[in-house]
């Protein structure tokens, strides 16, 4: 498939006051050549009161969205003639086309009958695409929705035609100024759910969130799977395993039986225990920090992306596997004495009531404050 040229949806005031005004320029002739090239397929293709279907080879040139552009753009400056149906008038109406005087040079002037045929040709083509629309999101109106963790529907309008699936519509955001409704900042970054490429569009690039009835098994086997960590799990006097749980505070808090604490490894992973293990007299597990720290209680090994979560690499499964793999000996009196991870839960405890809420933080390391 061609590479088709980018179309410039903005006036061209805009485009001046952006510096885009070759942009503009560049894309406003190819409309013009849009709008002849479909003149001639008309003319080529109707015979015998009969207009066959010549809109795939213009699409195929042009693109879906300079297409649909320029039709839309045709039924606009002829709104009135009543050669055009009502269901294409009210689809043109959809098009947020900049009102310019120059917008009649890529009107297609073919007899309106015949136009208004083709249009019907390049919907049913498009419609062919079982693209979700607005009919498949929770609201006909996101204006307040919050996106985060959110699978929303991409315009399709963004995608290059080659993406233009239902697949490719859907994006799980992640972050972002632009996934607050009342924010200034409008880029939302996350991943496409088919393949977990990871990029960011602007907030108006989508149509809203999708419904979950709509939401195809692939994608919600896909969800329930990047729910569950692959984790390391380390309880007292027993040899390790590797586990699954689920990645909702709920899980990890039952895991390790109450609160949790992070403690930051230094190399991409993260222990999980229980915050107030030691306060709850729990019985002590292994020894961490060249032994300086004692930590009480069932824990689990994870890996860290950024600010979330992530399933534990095979190769870190065998580093904890070997470096956790003898259950050790701690007396209760040892646990006690440790101050260690008692001293950094307190502060991590203190933060949590700053922020007001359970934080997914790296604690303090001992050595910050000097413990040995």
């Amino acid at each position: 498939m061609s590479e088709h040229k980018s179309l410039y949806i903005y006036s061209l005031s805009e485009a001046v006051r952006n510096n885009e005004k070759d942009l503009w320029r560049e894309s406003y002739k190819e409309n013009c050549d849009c709008a002849r090239t479909i003149e001639k397929a008309i003319a080529d293709n109707y015979h015998d009161n009969v207009l066959n279907d010549c809109a795939q080879p213009i699409i195929g040139k042009y693109g879906f969205n300079r297409v649909n552009w320029v039709l839309a753009n045709t039924v606009l400056q002829n709104k009135d003639d009543g050669r055009f149906s009502e269901d294409n008038k009210k689809w043109a109406r959809g098009f947020h086309i900049p009102r310019e005087d120059v917008n009649w040079h890529f009107s297609v002037e073919s007899h309106p009958g015949l136009t208004n045929i083709f249009i019907n040709q390049v919907r049913k083509a498009w419609q062919e695409l079982g693209l979700f629309d607005r009919t498949n999101c929770i609201s006909e109106n996101n204006s307040e929705t919050d996106y985060t963790n959110k699978v929303l529907i991409l315009d399709p309008s963004v995608l290059k035609d080659e993406y233009k699936t239902p697949d490719d519509q859907l994006f799980l955001a992640k972050s972002g100024f632009g996934c607050h409704p009342n924010s200034r900042g409008r880029k939302v970054f996350g991943q496409f759910l088919k393949d977990g490429e990871e990029t960011h569009f602007y907030r108006e690039d989508f149509i809203g969130v999708i419904d979950e009835k709509y939401l195809p098994d692939w994608a919600a086997e896909k969800l329930n799977a990047d729910k569950k960590l692959t984790v390391f799990m380390v309880e007292p006097h027993k040899v390790p395993y590797v586990a699954e749980i689920e990645d909702e505070l709920s899980a990890l808090q039952k895991a390790v039986g109450g609160y949790i604490e992070v403690v930051g490894n230094g190399d991409g992973t993260l222990i999980i225990c229980n915050e107030e293990g030691k306060l709850q007299g729990l019985e002590g597990n292994r020894r961490i920090h060249d032994g300086a720290s004692i930590i009480a209680g069932t824990f689990f090994v994870v890996g860290e992306d950024g600010e979330n979560f992530r399933s534990l690499s095979d190769s870190e499964t065998v580093k904890y596997m070997e470096r956790f793999a003898e259950p050790e000996d701690i007396s209760q009196d040892e646990v006690v004495s440790d101050m260690g991870i008692t001293f950094y839960s307190m502060l991590l405890k203190i933060g949590e009531n700053y922020y007001g809420k359970e934080k997914r933080t790296k604690t303090f390391s001992p050595e910050y404050y000097g413990k040995d």
